[in-house]
Parts: structure tokens; C-alpha cells; sequence
């Protein structure tokens, strides 16, 4: 009988990539840059082994723009992939019209994926992305692979549709709409629901939530004002 091979732990959180970038493999955005290939690897070991390090650059590039360009780009990082979020998740952020006061202020842009799901994103992530217009009701519409923008939830569409669509004992919605599986990806920590930047004892966390995981788990983060 031949012996299973033990299972594989994951990839670490942070990556370099190219042009010395430090990228987040959850969350498919950059996070940090730097003059050497070497010190971008230092970087990246030291925010997948230390906690404070993470939320420390999460922060500082939360509070590298100030005003609206901050709001949008911080709900999209929090909630979206590679800095792309979904209209129908975005609304429960912000209204119809912050969100078209945005656009319209050049803080953010909307592109769709091919089969017509609306996202936003920030212009910069949609000069990166490769756009093909449709032209749909007297107007050319940008659209773009749905894989470059949604992050899929895997642990929730591999769950059988008759645990997912079952009723939810503690509330009146279905499994898969009110307590879906944690994804690795996000923070595990009350029903949050951001993007986690790091583990504290063995749990992943946002930005957010770090100071009360910390605070259960004894730590302390002593992270600068």
C-alpha cells in the first residue's frame, strides 16, 4: 500500500515580484517597493514572520493618499483583488452616488468583466488591465477577463449545493450567504470580512481587527502612532 504524500503548506502571504515589488499572493496587489531584488526578499521575510512589520505597511499604504482617492482605494483593498471590487459588494460600502462622485473626481474607474458583472477599480490597475470594448445600448463599454478582477471563492463553490443552499441554523439565510467558509484569504476574526494581511496566534487578521486579536492572544503589537 503505497503511503500519501503529506499535505504541502501553502505559499507564504508575501511575494516578490517583478521590478522589486513585494506583492500580496491573497490579495493580488503590491505592497511595497525597493531599490534590490535582495531587499525586497529581506521585506517579504520579514512581513510573512512578523505581524507588526505587515500591519505596519498595510497602514502606511492606507495613509499614503488622504481624502476621497483614500476612501476608494482603502475599500478596495480591504474587500477586492487586485485592487478590483464587484458593484453589488461596493454598494454596501457606499451609495450609488459616493461611488459616482468618485468616478466622476477620477478616483475610480468601471469596467466589466465579459459575461457583464460591473467592478471598480482604480485607474491605474485599469491601464494595466487588457480591455476589450463591446459596444452595448449606443455605447462602448471596457470589459475584461473576470479572473483579473474576482478572486473566486473556492472553499464555497466546492461545498455541495445541498450544505450550501441549507438553512443556517442561527439565521434565516442560507449556509452559503450568511456563514460561508472562511476563505483563506480573509480575516477569520467576528464576521469582518476584509482581506487579512497576516496571522496572529495561527488566525488571520485585517488591519482592523489586529488590536483585539492581539489583545485575546496576548500580544502585544506596540504599533507606531
Amino acid at each position: 500500500m503505497s503511503r500519501s504524500s503529506p499535505m504541502q503548506p501553502p505559499p507564504p502571504q508575501y511575494l516578490t515580484a517583478t521590478a522589486h515589488q513585494v506583492t500580496d499572493r491573497l490579495n493580488g496587489y503590491t505592497l511595497t517597493d525597493h531599490p534590490t531584488a535582495q531587499e525586497a526578499a529581506a521585506a517579504a521575510e520579514l512581513l510573512n514572520t512578523d505581524p507588526v512589520a505587515a500591519l505596519t505597511a498595510v497602514r502606511t499604504l492606507d495613509e499614503a493618499q488622504s481624502g476621497p482617492a483614500a476612501t476608494a482605494r482603502r475599500m478596495l483593498r480591504r474587500y477586492g483583488y487586485n485592487w478590483c471590487l464587484e458593484q453589488r459588494y461596493a454598494i454596501d460600502l457606499h451609495s450609488h452616488s459616493e461611488l459616482s462622485e468618485l468616478i466622476t473626481a477620477g478616483h475610480l474607474v468601471m469596467v466589466w468583466s465579459h459575461r457583464g458583472l460591473p467592478f471598480y477599480t482604480t485607474p491605474e490597475r485599469y491601464r494595466e488591465l487588457n480591455i476589450v470594448f463591446h459596444y452595448d445600448t449606443g455605447e462602448m463599454i471596457p470589459t475584461a477577463v473576470e479572473s483579473t478582477l474576482q478572486r473566486r471563492p473556492v472553499r464555497l463553490h466546492a461545498m455541495p449545493d445541498h450544505l450550501r443552499n441549507a438553512q443556517c441554523e442561527t439565521h434565516a439565510y442560507s449556509v452559503g450567504r450568511c456563514c460561508p467558509p472562511i476563505e483563506e484569504w480573509e480575516c477569520s476574526w467576528g464576521h469582518c470580512g476584509s482581506n487579512a494581511v497576516t496571522k496572529i496566534a495561527r488566525r488571520r487578521v485585517c488591519e482592523r481587527c489586529a488590536d483585539v486579536a492581539a489583545s485575546v492572544a496576548g500580544i502585544r503589537l506596540a504599533l507606531p502612532a
